[in-house]
């Protein structure tokens, strides 16, 4: 028999599966057969945060603009997919017991990190787009869902470009929609922004480019040289 927990609407229940069960993937669809743990994450993360900030049992660094991050290994693992790969592999990370990271500034990696502990984003606000990059990155599913809710929910004239970028690198599937809408809706004044002329003007620089490179490719040019 062995052990799971589930999460319904940030409460935690505990629950038992026999080896037969395991063996034909059980679906969990209700709470009838789980412990129910009363104030569980209000005790365990807030405790999990301390030891981390305290450095205790730390097993890994995390660096950041030549700045250390004291981390457990096996939270990592837990949280990111992406970290556990790195860790359970032969990888120079997982040798030397250090992880440096420069896509991403220190403040965004320490509230990436104290998510992992705590369940919580107190910066969010500040920090939602390098978060929702960072989510993405490191396949954070509730973390990247987090972000893009508070993104969606900021959407206006002055940003709606920027944010329907991030959403169509970063697989924001709600966020695109929600983009496409606003710029749909309110055309006429995203025209009058800065980011809508730089990408006039970065279309346009493109356009020639590609119509000088067709040009010097077709057969029978022969380039001018120059006085």
């Amino acid at each position: 028999m062995s052990t799971y927990y589930v999460e319904y609407d940030d409460d935690l229940y505990l629950g038992f599966l026999t080896k037969e069960f395991e063996a034909s993937e059980r679906v969990i669809e209700s709470r009838s057969d789980m412990v129910y743990l009363p104030n569980l994450k209000e005790k365990l993360f807030p405790n999990l945060l301390n030891i981390q900030k305290e450095n205790k049992y730390t097993d890994i660094t995390v660096m950041v603009d030549d700045k250390p991050i004291k981390a457990h290994k096996i939270i990592l693992a837990m949280q990111s997919p992406v970290f556990d790969a790195m860790l359970s592999s032969k990888m120079q990370e997982s040798r030397n017991n250090q992880i440096k990271i420069d896509d991403f500034d220190h403040k965004v990696v320490n509230e990436l990190i104290a998510y992992m502990y705590s369940d919580l984003t107190p910066n969010l606000e500040k920090l939602a787009q390098p978060l929702f990059r960072a989510a993405d990155k490191y396949d954070m599913g509730r973390l990247k869902a987090r972000c893009e809710k508070v993104l969606c929910d900021t959407i206006s004239t002055e940003n709606v470009l920027i944010l329907q970028a991030l959403a169509e690198m970063h697989n924001g599937e709600d966020l695109k929609k929600m983009t496409n809408d606003f710029i749909t809706a309110n055309i006429t004044e995203i025209q009058k922004t800065k980011d809508w002329n730089a990408i006039v003007v970065a279309q346009s620089i493109k356009m020639l480019q590609e119509t000088k490179m067709q040009v010097i490719t077709e057969p029978g040019h022969t380039p001018q040289q120059e006085p």
